[in-house]
C-alpha cells in the first residue's frame, strides 16, 4: 500500500497549525488519517476517493450528498439508492450508467459540468446549462463551437479544453481569465503584459513564469500552489498557513513506511509460498522448482525455457536446452553468464535487471537506447549521463529523479505509462498520452477523473483496472449470459461485453483464474489461446487444450513450474546439518568452556 506523510519542513514548521478541514479533501491524506482517525472530518472526507474504505466502515457518518459525487463510491451508492443526492450524482463521471437509467432524476445543471456526459449533453442541447458547461473539463466544451452565441468568454478563457476555440477567437479572449489556463502557456509567454499575476499560481503550467518574476508573486495564492512546494520551503516566512493547508503537495511519499510495507508484504508472500510457519528462521537460498507433471519436457523450446526465471536448475541439469539469447535475458542466470562471457548475447542482456555488473564491466558493448529502459542500472546511467536515451528513460520507473531534473528532455508519450510519474503527469495534463496512461496501473485516480479520455481497449491491459471496471459496472466479468449466443457474430455484437474489453490483452495479463475460466468461451472464439500461454495464472486451463498450446510462449511462462517440496525438505535437512556442524565445532566449544563467554559472543 502507498504511504504518505507530511513533508518534514511542513511538519516541523506548521504541523500544529495546519487546517485539516481543508487537507482532508486530498487522496494523499489517507496515511495520516489511518494513523490518527481523529483527523477525519466526515463531511469533506465523503468526497475523497482515497477514503472510501474508511467511509464504508462508518456509514452512519457519511455525508451522502458529498459521497454522491465521489467516483470511487459507486458501489456504496448502488447499495443505498434512497440516499443518493441526484444533484451531486449528476456531476459524478463514474455514475453515467445510473443517470442513463434514471433520466428523470438528472440535474442538468450539474450534468453540464460532468466530463463523462458529452453524449448526453449533445443529445439534449435544450437542457444544457450553458454556464456550467464552461467549467466542464473535457472535450464536451467543443459543443460551444457551434453555439458561440452561448459563450461567456471570461469563463471559457479559463478552460484548457477550449484552447482551440480560444485560438480561433483571439479577439474575444479574457486575458486575466486566460492566466488560469494551463493549455494557454505559449499565449501567456508571448503576452506577459496581459497576465493577471495573482491568478498565475493556480496555473499548473506557469510556475516557471513566477520563478522568473518573483516580485509579482502573490504569496497567499502561491501557498496553495502544488508546483510551488520547493519555493515555499525556502520562503516559509511568506507562507499563509490556511492556504498551505489547501495544498495537496504538503504530503510526500513516506519511503520508510513504504519500505516496511514492502518488506511485510514480501515476508507474507514467501510464508504463503513456502507454507512454513517459521519462515523468519529460514536462511534465504535458492528455491527449488520442478516442471508440472503434465508438461512434456520434449516439447520445450530452448529460447523460451532459457528466459524462464524458474528454469535455472533444469538448465543446469540439462545444458543442451540452453539458448544463450534467451539465457541472456534471464535475471536469475547471471552466474551462468559470468562463467560463459563469450556466449552472452549482448542485445538480449541490455534489459536484464540482474546484469548491472556485467554491463558496467563491458561499457563498450552497451546499446544505450535499450539500457536506458533497465530499471536496475540507474547508477550506471548517472555515471554516463551524456549517453542516456531520454525517449527510453522516460518509461523507466526508477529514473524519476533524473526525469524531474531534466523535464525538457522528457518524452511525454513514454512517461504516460510510467507508474512512478503520476505527479509529473498531473502537473502536465496537456502533455499526457491518454492511450498510454490508460495502461498505467498507478493512474487509476487520474483516469477516473477523466473518463472521457480513457482508451478502453488499452484500459483492459491495465493490471489495476479490473477492480475499477467491476465497481463501476462497466464490465461484470463473472456474470456473462452466453445463452443468447448462437454464432460468433452474436458474440461480436454483444456490446455489453466486447465493446469495452480487449480480450486479447485480458487473456494475457489477467491474474484472476476464475475470470479466465468463466470467459474461456470468449477466449476460444477469439483465438486468444496463444496469449493464455504467456499468462502464469492460466497454465492450469491449458492442460485440457494441448493442441492450442504455443510451446515457445509456454516455455517462457514461470507458471509451468511448481515448488519442489521434496527438494525443499532435503535442502532444509542439509542446512540444519550444516548449522549443527558449525555451531558445535570442537574448537568453538572449547573456547567457550575456557573463557565462559556469553552466548551472544559464542558465534564470533
Amino acid at each position: 500500500m502507498i504511504a504518505y506523510k507530511l513533508r518534514d519542513w511542513v511538519a516541523n514548521s506548521f504541523g500544529d497549525d495546519l487546517n485539516w478541514f481543508w487537507a482532508i479533501r486530498y487522496p494523499k491524506v489517507i496515511t495520516a488519517v489511518e494513523q490518527d482517525i481523529s483527523l477525519l472530518e466526515y463531511e469533506l472526507a465523503s468526497a475523497n476517493p482515497a477514503l472510501v474504505d474508511l467511509l464504508e466502515a462508518n456509514p452512519d457518518k457519511i455525508n451522502w450528498s458529498n459521497l454522491s459525487g465521489n467516483p470511487a463510491a459507486i458501489h456504496l451508492l448502488e447499495a443505498n439508492p434512497e440516499k443518493i443526492d441526484w444533484t451531486s450524482l449528476s456531476s459524478n463521471p463514474a455514475a453515467i450508467h445510473l443517470l442513463e437509467a434514471n433520466p428523470e432524476k438528472i440535474d442538468w445543471s450539474s450534468l453540464s459540468g460532468n466530463p463523462a456526459a458529452k453524449h448526453l449533453l449533445e443529445a439534449n442541447l435544450d437542457k444544457i446549462s450553458w454556464k456550467e458547461l464552461h467549467f466542464n473539463k473535457s472535450d464536451a466544451v467543443s459543443i460551444f463551437e457551434t453555439n458561440l452565441d452561448k459563450v461567456d468568454w471570461w469563463f471559457l478563457s479559463k478552460n484548457p479544453f477550449a484552447i482551440n476555440i480560444l485560438k480561433n477567437n483571439i479577439d474575444k479572449i479574457e486575458w486575466h481569465a486566460l492566466s488560469l489556463n494551463s493549455a494557454a502557456i505559449h499565449m501567456l509567454e508571448a503576452n506577459l503584459d496581459r497576465i493577471r499575476w495573482d491568478f498565475l499560481p493556480h496555473n499548473s503550467a506557469a510556475f516557471h513564469l513566477l520563478k522568473a518574476n518573483p516580485d509579482k508573486i502573490d504569496w497567499f495564492q502561491l501557498s496553495c500552489c502544488p508546483d510551488a512546494i520547493e519555493m515555499l520551503k525556502i520562503n516559509q516566512h511568506n507562507i499563509d498557513i490556511d492556504a498551505l493547508s489547501d495544498n495537496p503537495n504538503i504530503f510526500t511519499y513516506d519511503y520508510k513506511q513504504l519500505k516496511k510495507n514492502k518488506l511485510h508484504l514480501h515476508n507474507e508472500l514467501y510464508k504463503k509460498w513456502y507454507k512454513i510457519d517459521k519462515f523468519d528462521m529460514i536462511i534465504d537460498r535458492r528455491i527449488p522448482y520442478k516442471l508440472l507433471d503434465w508438461i512434456d519436457s520434449a516439447k520445450l523450446v530452448s529460447h523460451g525455457i532459457s528466459s524462464n526465471s524458474r528454469a535455472i536448475q533444469l538448465l543446469e541439469a540439462d545444458p543442451h536446452l540452453i539458448d544463450w539469447g534467451g539465457l541472456s535475458e534471464n535475471s536469475n542466470a547471471i552466474h551462468l553468464l559470468d562463467a560463459n562471457p563469450n556466449k552472452i548475447k549482448w542485445n538480449n542482456l541490455f534489459t536484464n535487471i540482474g546484469a548491472y555488473r556485467l554491463l558496467k564491466d563491458n561499457i563498450n558493448k552497451i546499446d544505450w537506447e535499450d539500457v536506458s529502459t533497465n530499471s536496475e542500472v540507474i547508477e550506471l546511467l548517472k555515471a554516463n549521463f551524456d549517453k542516456i536515451d531520454w525517449y527510453s528513460l522516460s518509461s523507466n520507473p526508477n529514473a524519476i529523479h533524473l526525469l524531474e531534473s531534466n523535464q525538457e528532455k522528457i518524452n511525454w508519450y513514454r512517461l504516460s505509462s510510467n507508474p512512478n510519474a503520476i505527479h509529473l503527469l498531473e502537473a502536465n495534463l496537456d502533455k499526457i498520452s491518454w492511450g498510454e496512461l490508460s495502461t498505467n496501473p498507478s493512474a487509476i485516480d487520474l483516469l477516473m477523473h477523466n473518463p472521457n479520455n480513457i482508451d478502453w481497449e488499452w484500459f483492459a491491459l491495465n493490471s489495476a483496472a479490473i477492480s475499477v471496471i467491476k465497481k463501476s459496472k462497466l464490465l461484470n466479468i463473472y456474470s456473462y449470459d452466453f445463452t443468447g449466443w448462437e454464432t460468433e457474430e452474436d458474440m461480436d455484437n454483444d456490446e455489453t461485453i466486447l465493446q469495452i474489453t480487449n480480450w486479447e490483452y485480458l487473456s494475457k495479463y489477467s491474474e484472476d483464474p476464475n475470470e479466465l475460466k468463466c470467459n474461456l468461451q470468449i477466449i476460444e472464439w477469439q483465438h486468444f489461446f496463444k496469449n493464455l500461454c504467456e499468462n502464469p495464472s492460466a497454465v492450469h486451463l491449458l492442460e485440457d487444450y494441448p493442441r492450442e498450446i504455443d510451446w515457445n510462449k509456454l516455455s517462457a511462462n514461470p507458471g509451468i513450474f511448481e515448488y519442489d517440496y521434496q527438494k525443499m525438505k532435503t535442502n532444509n535437512e542439509q542446512l540444519h546439518e550444516n548449522l549443527i556442524q558449525e555451531l558445535w565445532k570442537p574448537e568453538r566449544v572449547a573456547k567457550h568452556l575456557e573463557t565462559y563467554e556469553t552466548i551472544d559472543n559464542y558465534l564470533d
